[in-house]
């Protein structure tokens, strides 16, 4: 290997000194108004905002890596997010305390609240109902008592941390293109979908961290830490275990096709059913139990108890769906499931008039918004992908796309929850980052194509709504 010139050695040097001289001054910056945000609002929680980032620091060390400058700058960042998030809500809907609000407005962070803070304002709502394992963690790991928002708030920071490395590393070990990743990290960042699902009390944010983590150390054969996360992931919400089980069994197609040897094909989907046949005796009441729950073993997957109760009661409501969903999933399974597939695969959607409802600003439907238009773009970037991946010889990127095409057909039948499309985002940006640098006449063709085609039926869906 050739040594740089010494000309080279010392500009790349001065550099990377710049570099840390400004990471450092940024995530000082960003701790210091963290720190006084914190301290104006309510004091006694800086104990729980550096109770989490030192947790923060120990995951990411064990997960990732020795960068921990990167993991206490994301760290910084998305905490000033919960905090700007918890002054918007509380100035907008006073009622619930900085929390994202009631039936039809918020989502489920009160209610999970309620059950973990040790102490509550006289007024606040509660509803009462079974523990669930989400906030038995939640009651583990705040040994302190948790009488503010703040004391638990950060706790949904830690998934966060580790999102964007993780994008970052699952595209380098797919596409081994470092411009790929770059772009990847960036829009896994900042985007408003993940944002708006994973700064408040609920379970998204983990369930994207679990299952991205999971494929990225599947697929750098990691298999304990592949196991803690899906033990974890499974006791949080076993429909997105489920979830991530078929995802890893694309990949392991993916692995069966590219091992070469009839003896090693044998040795390798005879290791896979092993390993399959012991984890589903070890889950088995698991699951029976949860499919039960939710009613699938009588449905075949779909989950039909959640259209009548829900849907059907509350057809035009931000939080579960609208008028046309509700249309979709009362058909029969020949044009509910494509149908339902397509809404999921383009949700969410364009709805302007659920960022205010009944006069109230909804602070997380406008991001949702935000994120509808985005995905204009991004739908080009997909079909690029798409169009690359079908004339080319990459099937690790073939099978990436199979499984989340096939993890967006079992949403849309089994979850019927838009947010829950929210764990896939990580591989959605992905093949957008691969479609970006992957172009090709007939892909941009088609993928401006389909963007136009995008925008005109937000647009037309849009009209309808406000009509």
């Amino acid at each position: 290997m050739k040594a740089l010139p010494v000309d080279e050695a010392t500009t790349s040097t001065r550099r990377l000194r710049k570099r840390s001289i400004g990471y450092g001054v940024l995530l000082t910056i960003g701790l210091l108004v963290n720190v006084l945000l914190i301290t104006v609002i309510n004091a006694p929680s800086l104990l729980a905002f550096f109770y989490f980032l030192f947790i923060s620091l120990i995951l990411y060390f064990w997960l990732v890596g020795r960068n921990l400058v990167e993991a206490a700058l994301l760290y910084s960042f998305y905490a000033l997010l919960v905090i700007t998030l918890f002054l918007v809500q509380r100035w907008t809907y006073p009622d619930y305390f900085g929390f994202s609000g009631g039936p039809y407005i918020g989502t489920d962070d009160s209610d999970y609240y309620t059950h973990v803070a040790d102490e509550l304002p006289h007024s606040f709502p509660v509803r009462e109902r079974p523990v669930r394992n989400y906030e038995l963690l939640m009651r583990f790991i705040t040994w302190y008592p948790v009488t503010h928002p703040f004391d638990i708030l950060f706790f949904n920071v830690l998934p966060l941390v580790l999102i964007p490395p993780f994008t970052f590393r699952l595209a380098l070990v797919l596409t081994y293109k470092r411009e790929v990743s770059r772009l990847a990290y960036k829009l896994v960042l900042f985007c408003p979908f993940l944002l708006a699902n994973s700064l408040v009390l609920i379970r998204d944010g983990w369930t994207a961290m679990c299952l991205l983590g999971s494929t990225l150390f599947f697929l750098r054969q990691q298999y304990f830490k592949v196991s803690v996360l899906l033990a974890f992931l499974a006791a949080l919400r076993m429909g997105s275990a489920l979830v991530l089980v078929i995802i890893l069994g694309c990949y392991v197609c993916w692995r069966f096709i590219d091992t070469r040897g009839v003896s090693r094909k044998i040795l390798f989907m005879g290791g896979a059913t092993a390993v399959a046949t012991i984890a589903l005796l070890l889950l088995y009441p698991m699951i029976l139990s949860y499919l039960e729950s939710k009613g699938f073993l009588s449905t075949f997957f779909f989950r039909q108890y959640f259209v009548g109760r829900y849907l059907l009661q509350n057809p035009n409501t931000s939080l579960v769906g609208d008028s046309i969903m509700v249309s979709i999933y009362q058909q029969n399974p020949l044009v509910r499931i494509p149908l339902g597939f397509l809404y999921f695969f383009m949700s969410p959607w364009f709805v302007p008039n659920w960022i205010i409802r009944e006069g109230i600003f909804v602070p997380r439907m406008l991001m949702q918004n935000i994120f509808a238009l985005l995905f204009i773009f991004y739908f080009k970037y997909l079909i690029q992908a798409i169009v690359h991946i079908w004339f080319s010889s990459d099937k690790k990127m073939l099978f990436t796309l199979l499984a989340y095409l096939v993890a967006i057909l079992a949403l849309s039948q089994a979850s019927l929850q838009i947010r829950h499309k929210v764990m896939l985002l990580p591989l959605m940006y992905i093949l957008v980052a691969y479609g970006y640098y992957h172009r090709t006449k007939v892909g941009v063709t088609l993928g401006t194509t389909g963007a136009v085609s995008s925008a005109v039926i937000q647009f037309v869906r849009m009209l309808l709504r406000l009509g």
